[in-house]
């Protein structure tokens, strides 16, 4: 009793010392004001669900937003009701998410090392990974479907088939098919052992949970918004599998290897290494190692599908990848010092990020220098809304992001981009 008492007190400790750790990381920049592409846009989509009248429809800067599904932005937009509109509380929740993430990276690392230290490792490998912390600092929505993703991974391996139809419902209901991986990793784990036990009631409950909860807002689109399925399934899935949507580049199947060489820091060697013994060791053959196995191949093969590849994708292979790090670490008989390492590492995060004042992010410079969009942006704020004319998405992000303050207005002035000059006139 007392053995597991004290157990029990050392997880609750590594537990705390992730989320210490991750929100040194993950945080530490936050306040930076300056938010470009993809994050301005989503910021601004989710500024516009406060001031419309239906959260089932997205929208950026007026114009229909139909690239992605909506509790992603519904998180944003509740994070603007707590701390109010900035860049600060559009990066909440993808960072918080990812703390999360790094919770989920332990409780999965349990079930393969018997070792509360080696679990915690595991989680400090997906932490301090340079990338996971970029992608974590500007507002993507990679870390929250991610949690998902884990979180249903984790709780079919623990059998509890239908409360894990939740986190199912949910990653559908941020990113559509990327949702599935947990449950098609595990699906395929069991087929490959030939152990049909899952096929149970409870599994398929589970599934008719998760159907119950993403299906109203995917049949409201269908019935309200048929323009949503066009662009989502057509352009967003269709045609970025086919490289026609013209969203990234062409890339070969060698782009993701040479990304893992440049983003994968410190992780990559102890990674590499740990796949080598991962099969000369035969740790595939221990029953849960063969499911990472079957994540990692499952999830790599899964992002080389498209072929306009991003970076960012490389998020979901990174939880379980910084698992094989710990096997790496171990071979080496180094892990005895791993603790003490990432712990120096953070203390040392946490007093740059004190020192360096300057921020991370760059100030909007789309087509003109910042100090053009300052001056125009101090004219819309006195202003308090603008009809814009001519302008490129990410223009009309910036300015309904950071200028508009009354979107609720009628405008009575336009904000004209014309012959590369911004202007304003009024409304005749």
């Amino acid at each position: 009793m007392i053995e597991k008492k004290l157990s029990i007190n050392e997880r609750y400790f590594y537990v705390s010392v992730i989320v210490v750790i991750g929100a040194i990381f993950f945080f530490m920049r936050s306040w930076d004001p300056y938010l470009s592409g993809d994050s301005l846009k989503h910021a601004a989509v989710a500024k516009g669900l406060l001031f419309g009248d239906n959260w089932f429809n997205l929208y950026l800067a007026g114009e229909p937003y139909l690239k992605k599904p909506p509790l992603y932005f519904w998180l944003i937009a509740f994070s603007y009701k707590i701390f109010g509109i900035s860049a600060f509380a559009a990066r909440f929740f993808p960072a918080l998410f990812a703390i999360f993430d790094g919770i989920m990276v332990f409780y999965l690392s349990k079930t393969v090392f018997d070792d509360d230290r080696d679990a915690f490792l595991a989680s400090m490998f997906f932490i301090v990974n340079f990338h996971v912390i970029r992608l974590s600092s500007i507002v993507r929505m990679e870390s929250i479907v991610t949690f998902f993703i884990l979180l249903n991974l984790y709780l079919l391996i623990k059998g509890r088939y239908i409360l894990s139809g939740v986190p199912l419902g949910l990653g559908i209901l941020t990113k559509g098919p990327i949702g599935l991986i947990g449950i098609s990793v595990f699906v395929i784990w069991k087929l490959l052992k030939r152990d049909f036990s899952f096929l149970s009631i409870r599994f398929f409950i589970g599934i008719i949970l998760a159907f119950v909860m993403a299906f109203p807002w995917y049949a409201y689109q269908f019935f309200e918004n048929k323009a949503f399925y066009k662009e989502f399934v057509g352009n967003q899935i269709l045609a970025r599998i086919t490289g026609t949507l013209s969203e990234g580049d062409k890339r070969d199947y060698l782009f993701y290897f040479g990304r893992l060489l440049s983003r994968f820091w410190p992780g990559l060697p102890f990674f590499i290494l740990g796949l080598v013994y991962y099969f000369k060791d035969g740790v595939y053959k221990k029953e849960l190692w063969y499911l990472f196995g079957v994540y990692i191949f499952f999830v790599f093969v899964l992002i080389n599908v498209p072929h306009e590849k991003f970076t960012r994708y490389l998020y979901y292979l990174y939880p379980i990848a910084a698992i094989f790090c710990v096997i790496g670490l171990k071979r080496l008989n180094i892990d005895k010092y791993a603790v003490e390492f990432f712990l120096v590492v953070g203390v040392l995060f946490l007093i740059g990020g004190i020192v360096y004042k300057k921020p991370f992010h760059h100030p909007f410079r789309e087509g003109f220098s910042p100090s053009v969009y300052e001056s125009y942006c101090k004219k819309v704020k006195s202003i308090g809304n603008v009809r814009m004319v001519n302008l490129g998405d990410l223009q009309r992000a910036y300015f309904y992001f950071y200028c508009i303050d009354k979107p609720y207005l009628k405008p009575r002035f336009d904000l004209i981009l014309r012959n590369n000059t911004l202007m304003i006139k009024s409304i005749h």
